[in-house]
């Protein structure tokens, strides 16, 4: 009987050691199985870490473009503001050269209304003088006749 009870205890003992056993392969499997979940688990950290950096390094790239576009804007600001200024003071000089202009023609039809005033005022004169010119003529004319006329009576008082 008491080997009865040492192969029982024996058997017990197999058992116990097979379920241990049988538990160690399945914790065993777990315990592969979440370490495949933690290098699953780091490969995608690490995937993502180098996504992020992949990233952080777009961004600065990017800010630096940025700034570049940035500085692009205010040298684009600058000349225009200089254009600007310079427009404006042709403008102005358009303005003041227009209104010179204007002054010249006005003074241009003032010279030319004046020369058409002298230019009648000439015609008048030239009238004038050509009938002053036949005036004297006939009175020259007349004082010859009278002149002779007298100098004729005198030679002919004298004669007598």
């Amino acid at each position: 009987m008491f080997l009865c009870v040492c192969v029982r205890e024996k058997y017990t003992l197999e058992q116990d050691i097979r379920d241990a056993e049988e538990a160690i392969r399945h914790k065993s499997a777990e315990v592969q199985e979440m370490q495949n979940d933690l290098d699953r688990e780091t490969a995608s950290l690490q995937e993502l870490e180098a996504q992020k950096q992949d990233a952080q390094d777009r961004l600065e790239e990017m800010d630096q473009q940025k700034h570049k576009l940035e500085d692009m804007l205010n040298e684009v600001r600058v000349k225009c503001q200089e254009e600007s200024h310079m427009i404006s003071t042709l403008q102005n000089q358009i303005h003041s050269q227009e209104t010179d202009l204007q002054c010249q023609e006005e003074e241009l039809i003032r010279a030319k209304a004046d020369l058409g005033r002298l230019q009648q005022e000439e015609n008048q004169l030239e009238q004038s003088l050509a009938a002053g010119k036949i005036q004297l003529e006939t009175i020259i004319k007349s004082l010859k006749a009278t002149q002779d006329e007298i100098n004729q009576r005198l030679s002919s008082s004298s004669g007598n």
